[in-house]
């Protein structure tokens, strides 16, 4: 008989269409002004209110038995709120999590460029003095060291700006400022560079390592 009156039909496109309605007035509108905005004691009133404007209109628009009354009036209502709720509450985390990791990587990004701007010129400084040091004791070394410092100061300028550069190419300039050093340290330090893994086909931020191995000159074997 229903199948006959089309009156199964219609109850099923009007609850179809009640559902969709309460889960996007709910996950449109509701969510994002109301609980997403910490306005909790507004967004549970509103949440009220649209139930029993829910089940004002559900009434007027087709009879429900009572077997259904409870299902239709009451659950329908909380479980198509709850689900745009939630759907609605990871959609807003999983943005906010990606804004907070491109923050987080802008943030390293203006460090590490900070970093170098530091470095470059700390650094060159540093480089001549040791030249002019070799140069003034008319060392043998003083010819190596200035080519040495013209590859480390090609790499600084055609690699460093790079947002990845290899992990060779970085551990050769790290090994050309380790040789660097060497030239003008006294004979008896000691200078060891250990390498393991393979290194051929990583990528790393450039100048990544060179402040510590700085340090460690300074205030390890730097005398």
């Amino acid at each position: 008989a229903f199948f006959q009156t089309g009156e199964l039909a219609a109850n099923v496109f009007y609850r179809i269409a009640y559902a969709m309605a309460i889960f996007y007035l709910n996950y449109s509108f509701l969510v994002p002004r109301l609980l997403l905005k910490n306005k909790k004691l507004a967004y549970f009133f509103c949440v009220m209110l649209t139930i029993a404007c829910s089940k004002c209109l559900i009434e007027t628009l087709f009879p429900i038995s009572s077997v259904n009354r409870t299902a239709a009036l009451v659950f329908f209502p909380i479980i198509n709120i709850v689900l745009g709720a939630a759907i609605r509450i990871y959609q807003q985390w999983s943005i906010d999590e990606k804004n907070k990791k491109k923050i987080e990587e802008q943030k390293n990004l203006t460090e590490l460029q900070v970093l170098k701007n530091q470095l470059n010129p700390h650094f060159l400084f540093n480089s001549l003095n040791s030249i002019y040091s070799l140069s003034f004791k008319k060392s043998d070394d003083a010819p190596e060291a200035i080519l040495t410092l013209s590859e480390l100061m090609r790499y600084m300028i055609y690699k460093a700006n790079n947002d990845f550069v290899l992990l060779r190419e970085d551990i050769e300039y790290i090994k050309n400022f380790i040789a660097l050093q060497r030239m003008r340290l006294i004979k008896k330090a000691k200078i060891n560079l250990s390498i393991k893994g393979n290194i051929n086909d990583q990528k790393i931020r450039p100048l990544l390592f060179i402040s510590y191995i700085e340090n460690a000159f300074k205030h390890g074997v730097d005398i």
